[in-house]
């Protein structure tokens, strides 16, 4: 990149980092490095791991979460990073008001200690227990003049163990012993030891063809025994067995971070996820063995966070689990009131993502050029980052937070590295979701979809910062669209776009859910919510900006996000949109066109015979049930209705397998607690239920879809399944089965392989809408995705007389969000907290 020559205004100059001392091979006799005697040192007793002193955090009070996140750790001071990398900053840069308040001095310092004294302990203990069991074999074996010893190896060599840490160990002996009432004992004490018998001439004649013995042994302690030359021995071992020892390594290393979430996810695996503990201990054993570059001090601290982490997880997990969970943040505030699990799991993922860093600049630096030029001000850097030269906008980004340069231009950058949300939803930390969707959103400009074709297309500009800045007010713990309006107001300079451009921007970074929220957690076929969101957008030129920058959002949340289904309603709702804000038809007017055309496409459809039957079946629906069904939709519905008329009972079921999910239809006499019927029905065969859509004619004829799918997320194409469902259905309507004995006799077999506890009602939560213009009551179930709870929701309304019109189901990553559209009258004569009341106490009797 070249800025702007001559003059006497001295440009910023980025450089490279310098690869850091290489030095010659490091002998294992010169060990231990700091990296391998990290929780060593400490006087600190070992004790109860109930007891976590946390400094300033043990008064007792609670931090809002603003107050939190106001505050930095000056080993991660990105200005001081920025230093190190021999940059300096932008002109205006100085008058730019730091995001950080150091309110309050916070020292991790307390949980290393902690950490290093209970690791030592386990160490200590463990080690004593290893040589009493051993001590005999070293006596026989000493009087015998065979060989014998017992190394540590792995983590348990560097001196890293914890509650659940395997006790690696290498036994050498020639096999005239017999170790395994030694090995017996180890297990019988409850510990978990995972030993390797060799012989050191096997080793030195054989040499070490295995990558993992290789590395373990770099972390070998000699605990008892006659020892063989094996620190003198070793490296030249691993050199001559493994010649292309580094090159393994790194496939390794990078086989490890495709396989485990580390730098950038919100729940990152702390040991062998990028930028974690294991990537340490390589860069250590690379040095040691290829004479590579040193691991830098400055790791130091980052290595004793992540393992005092790890050791704090051990404690609260019932299982051998490095992940930090968002689940686990509630185990750590029952066991450690004092401990701010939000926080902590921002810091790990700053530090995962500052181990990455350096890991990139002195390993594999990137090729680029022996020096850049950076802009000068913030003016500057938006009207060079647009202009895609040399690089494009999200590539100038991804520099820029790879060199800690760019919270030099946005100061609330800091804020944002690493930081994690207890939002399950949301696969990547805020700084790299945002990154990831300036990424995608410039391939959709590139590669737009067919749906959006007939809308204005968006200015590229006005898109990419939107998208840059839609969640930028997450590092402030508020409202955070509203925060980041407010933020891209004070950043963006006023002649970078026009003023009603600007305006554009702000209302798109403002309204960045609107699209999403309303096509996956309201009826689309409303034409009230059409009418609505149309007009609060206001304009085609707007709608356009809006879907591009929400198909950007919610690629970057996760790949898997925008499921088919989630497509098909985005698309569905954003067509419907853009007809509208076409027309701006009052509500009443677009109801009454799309019965009319539907009405017409239909009649094309059916004899002569049946158009009176059609005539009467539009005047006894709305205009909902015309926006949801397709004309050859309804064309099968009349055929099912007389059928209903004469049985009492007709179903339909259409499978569409490339969207995944089955449509079952059921036709009958409406009657109290019919969706709770059908819902009781399908849950008891183990189907997941989608969407449901509750159409009941002024006849009361009930004609009830449901939109299913199979615990894989694919299409029901199972007619004995069907069948089955049928027979469940019919002996509900009979009362021949009750709905409780049907649920809970279907579903005990998927409770007892499925690792989850009881339903507790405080784990779920209930909102509550009302729109003004709306016959309903919309009404919002979040919580745990247990099997039986869309059922329990449905039995609760069913108890209170409360009449479902439609059901959204949405499951993601083990959470639920139930949305359902339920008539007035019951409702707000029981009120919401009545309603909630019952909600929950159901979900906690039948889930």
């Amino acid at each position: 990149m070249r800025g702007h020559s001559g003059g006497n205004d001295a440009l910023p100059r980025l450089h490279r980092r310098r690869k850091g001392p290489s030095g010659g091979a490091h002998r294992p006799s010169e060990s231990p490095l700091w990296i391998r005697t990290c929780v060593h040192g400490s006087t600190a007793p070992g004790g109860n791991t109930d007891v976590l002193p946390l400094g300033t955090a043990s008064s007792g009070t609670t931090r809002s979460p603003a107050a939190s996140e106001d505050r930095t750790d000056t080993a991660f001071d990105s200005c001081a990073h920025a230093r190190r990398t021999g940059m300096t900053a932008p002109r205006d840069s100085a008058s730019v008001p730091s995001p950080i308040t150091e309110s309050e001095s916070f020292s991790n310092e307390s949980l290393l200690s902690w950490a290093r004294a209970e690791s030592e302990s386990l160490v200590r203990k463990t080690e004593d227990f290893v040589k009493r069991v051993f001590d005999p074999y070293r006596r026989r074996a000493r009087s015998a003049s065979t060989e014998f010893a017992v190394l540590a190896i792995g983590g348990f060599g560097r001196g890293e163990l914890t509650p659940f840490s395997d006790i690696d160990l290498l036994i050498l002996s020639d096999g005239t012993l017999d170790l395994s009432p030694a090995v017996n004992a180890l297990w019988d004490s409850g510990r978990r030891p995972s030993p390797l018998f060799r012989t050191w001439q096997d080793l030195s004649r054989e040499g070490i063809p295995d990558l993992h013995l290789a590395t373990s042994l770099l972390s070998g302690r000699f605990l008892l025994g006659n020892p063989p030359s094996w620190r003198e021995e070793l490296v030249p071992m691993i050199r001559r067995s493994l010649p292309d020892f580094e090159k393994k390594l790194l496939a390794e290393t990078r086989n490890r971070w495709r396989e485990k979430a580390g730098r950038g996810f919100q729940q990152p695996d702390i040991r062998d996820g990028r930028g974690g503990l294991r990537d340490i201990q390589t860069w250590n054993w690379l040095h040691i063995v290829t004479g590579s570059p040193k691991p830098p001090e400055e790791l130091k601290p980052l290595y004793d966070l992540l393992f005092a982490v790890r050791f704090l997880l051990h404690t609260v997990k019932p299982r051998l689990d490095n992940r930090f969970l968002l689940v686990d943040w509630s185990l750590l505030a029952e066991r450690y009131p004092s401990l701010d699990p939000e926080r902590l799991a921002h810091q790990v993922g700053r530090t995962l993502k500052e181990v990455s860093k350096l890991w990139e600049e002195v390993l594999e630096p990137s090729p680029l050029p022996e020096r850049i030029t950076l802009p000068r001000s913030r003016r500057e850097f938006f009207s060079y980052a647009l202009t895609e030269k040399p690089f494009s906008f999200p590539s100038l980004l991804r520099f820029l937070d790879q060199k800690s340069f760019l919270s030099e231009f946005l100061p609330e950058w800091s804020l944002l590295e690493g930081l994690v949300r207890n939002d399950p939803i949301h696969l990547f930390t805020v700084d790299e979701h945002i990154l990831r969707a300036v990424e995608k959103a410039e391939r959709l400009l590139k590669n737009p979809p067919a749906f959006l074709a007939k809308l204005p297309f968006p200015d590229s500009r006005d898109l990419l910062l939107a998208v840059l800045f839609h969640d930028f007010g997450k590092g402030r713990g508020k409202d955070h669209a509203l925060e980041s309006v407010r933020i891209a107001e004070e950043l963006l300079p006023p002649d970078i776009v026009s003023r009603s451009r600007r305006q554009d921007l702000l209302f798109g970074i403002r309204n960045h859910m609107l699209l999403s929220l309303n096509a996956f957690r309201r009826n689309i076929d409303d034409p009230l919510l059409i009418s609505r969101v149309a007009h609060e957008i206001g304009s085609l030129r707007r709608l356009s900006l809006l879907a591009y920058l929400t198909l950007a959002d919610l690629h970057a949340v996760s790949p898997q996000m925008l499921t088919d289904w989630k497509m098909s309603l985005l698309e569905r709702f954003v067509r419907r949109l853009a007809r509208q804000c076409r027309t701006f038809l009052p509500p009443e007017d677009l109801a009454r066109k799309v019965i009319e055309k539907r009405k017409d496409r239909v009649r094309r459809l059916i004899s002569p015979e049946k158009v009176s039957a059609l005539q009467r079946h539009f005047a006894m629906i709305d205009a909902t049930y015309a926006f949801r069904f397709t004309p050859e939709h309804i064309a099968r519905h009349l055929e099912l209705i007389e059928r209903a008329e004469k049985s009492g009972l007709a179903v339909d079921i259409e499978d569409f397998p490339d969207a995944g999910y089955t449509e079952f239809t059921v036709v009958t006499p409406s009657h109290e607690g019919l969706f709770c019927e059908i819902v009781a029905a399908l849950t008891g065969r183990n189907l997941d239920i989608l969407e449901a859509t509750i159409t009941t004619r002024t006849d009361d004829i009930a004609i009830d879809t449901f939109r299913v799918c199979n615990d894989r997320g694919e299409a029901v194409c199972d007619s004995a399944r069907w069948q089955a469902v049928i027979k469940d259905l019919e002996q509900v309507f009979t009362g021949t089965i009750f709905l409780d004995e049907l649920v809970r006799t279907r579903l005990s077999y998927a409770r007892s392989n499925l690792p989850r506890k009881k339903g507790r009602k405080e784990e779920y939560h209930c909102r509550f809408d009302s729109p003004p213009d709306s016959p309903f009551i919309i009404v919002e179930v979040i919580g745990p995705d247990q099997p039986g709870v869309l059922y329990s929701i449905a039995r609760a309304f069913r108890d209170c007389n409360i009449s479902v019109s439609s059901a959204i189901v949405s499951t993601w990553e083990g959470f639920v969000v139930d949305v359902f559209y339920v008539a007035r009258t019951p409702f707000e004569n029981l009120g919401e907290r009545k309603v909630e009341e019952i909600l929950l106490e159901s979900i906690s009797r039948h889930v």
